[in-house]
């Protein structure tokens, strides 16, 4: 992960240091006034790498890439750049141990593919600007620059923490910068990347991912006591960069991304009474604002299970006309906790009690982090492959009998359990079961037969999960005979004295 300071406390930012050397990527005729050029202003030292053959006369750092595949790595002060042949860019036009700080983009389309491109990379042809204008402002990103570290991040409760390959990534998939990438048995988050839009911190399922300036812990006490001075009013979280003026009566909360402020936040407003909770989308960038509404998804669908007539949530442009009441008739201002999960259920806790309806569940889509699992009796052989996997402890052994233990409330739907199932047994069932003594009770998915060893009877295992690889291996030339046969229902010490006798 990051690194940290000498008192081994993550650092509190970001720091960038970037020298002038620019590399200008494009076509020849694109760039042209600017191969030309010969007054560049100090310190910026331009280098350009341009991808077609077409001939130039020009006394600059420059070589061909025409056909190649760019690959571009870093951030500002701090740029790679290779070709598909292998060749280091900044090699081949750079003194020894240099590399680029700013990159001019002009391809068409841009080498990087990227809603949020990292600080110090420019795509003008596919940002609608000028060249010309950008080329004039890259004096303003050279020197040394420090930005806020947006997340802070809790391994121990990364719902990858179990080892899955193909388990939850729900963070990966929502960060519009690519700064997160996965790892065997948790996340990294470059921070020279995040740029603090917050996704990854809304679809994070554990709370493992956190927003951290401010932490939530700070913020939501703060916006809990306005609304109590203003109760039954609409909240409006809006771009602090260019909030929006919803009107009168409304409790208008300026945050540095809305995107940082997901369902436990919104819900316990209304739980204290909020007349709806409304996002400014205006700046989202597509995956934000796709991020955003599935989790606005999810959660209109447990308040219309609940009862609920109104909307509770969405984008403030899209709000009514007609507005909406208090969502709850009793508000109450809830704790607020360390925990994301325990937040959101806090909330729904107080909702469902005063919901005008009392369903014993409410079924709810995908990315919903509340829900159930479902084994395939038939299909589980009690491997306990997905008690090994499971990060919250949800899903449990049965100590010396051969069962799989649930316990609802602890599950966040993170799908390691399907994912890393061998047999393909297990299957998600998002929902919201509204009985706290239901959610909390340990109840059991699959029980089988204890397996008693023929020779010494020692219990040992799974009856059905023995059968099942007996069943499997029928035929096998090393299982032929019935000796062979007989050594897998043995235990393990009794194997192995059984093969010593052969």
């Amino acid at each position: 992960m990051p690194e940290t300071g000498p008192s081994g406390m993550t650092p509190e930012t970001v720091e960038y240091r970037s020298r002038g050397r620019v590399l200008f990527i494009g076509a020849t005729a694109v760039l042209a006034p600017w191969l030309r050029r010969n007054d560049w202003p100090e310190p910026l030292r331009p280098a350009f790498l341009l991808l077609d053959d077409a001939p130039v006369t020009a006394a600059v750092r420059m070589m061909r890439a025409a056909g190649q595949a760019v690959s571009i790595q870093g951030h500002l002060g701090a740029y790679r750049v290779r070709l598909d042949d292998g060749r280091d860019v900044a090699a081949e036009l750079l003194e020894p141990g240099e590399v680029f700080d700013l990159i001019v983009d002009a391809g068409d389309p841009p080498q990087l593919a990227r809603a949020v491109a990292p600080f110090g990379y420019f795509a003008p042809l596919a940002e609608g600007r000028e060249l010309a204008d950008v080329v004039e402002r890259l004096s303003d990103w050279v020197g040394e620059f420090e930005k806020p570290r947006y997340f802070a991040y809790r391994a121990e409760l990364c719902a990858r923490r179990g080892g899955g390959r193909e388990g939850c990534r729900r963070c990966v998939d929502a960060c519009p910068a690519e700064a997160i990438a996965l790892r065997l048995t948790a996340v990294e988050v470059d921070p020279y990347l995040c740029q603090g839009c917050g996704d990854c911190t809304t679809v994070c399922p554990t709370g493992a991912l956190s927003y951290r300036w401010p932490p939530r812990t700070e913020s939501l006490p703060r916006w809990l006591a306005a609304l109590e001075s203003r109760p039954a009013a609409p909240v409006a979280f809006v771009n602090a960069q260019q909030p929006a003026e919803p009107g009168d009566g409304w409790l208008v909360f300026p945050v540095h991304s809305v995107a940082a402020c997901g369902p436990e936040v919104w819900l316990t407003l209304l739980a204290a009474g909020a007349a709806g909770v409304w996002l400014q989308r205006t700046g989202l960038t597509a995956p934000s604002v796709a991020a955003l509404e599935a989790q606005f998804g999810w959660v209109a669908a447990l308040l219309r299970g609940l009862g609920y007539r109104q909307r509770g949530v969405g984008w403030l442009e899209q709000l009514p006309e007609d507005g909406a009441a208090a969502l709850v008739s009793e508000p109450v201002s809830l704790a607020v906790v360390e925990s994301k999960i325990d937040q959101l259920r806090l909330a729904l806790a107080r909702l469902t009690e005063v919901a005008p309806l009392q369903p014993t569940s409410v079924l709810l889509p995908f990315p919903a982090p509340l829900g159930a699992v479902a084994v395939n009796a038939d299909r589980c052989t009690l491997c306990y492959a997905c008690v090994s996997v499971c990060p919250t402890g949800a899903l449990q052994a049965g100590g010396e009998s051969p069962r799989l233990g649930f316990v609802e409330a602890a599950c966040v739907q993170c799908a390691q359990c399907q994912s890393q199932c061998p047999e393909a047994a297990v299957t998600l069932e998002p929902r919201w079961l509204t009985d706290a003594g239901q959610r909390r009770r340990l109840r059991w998915l699959q029980e089988d037969e204890v397996l008693h060893c023929p020779d010494c009877g020692k219990p040992f295992g799974s009856r059905r999960l023995v059968e099942q690889v007996a069943a499997r291996i029928a035929g096998h030339p090393l299982f032929t005979g019935s000796r062979q046969r007989r050594r897998l229902y043995l235990c393990e010490d009794c194997r192995i004295r059984d093969l010593a006798h052969d």
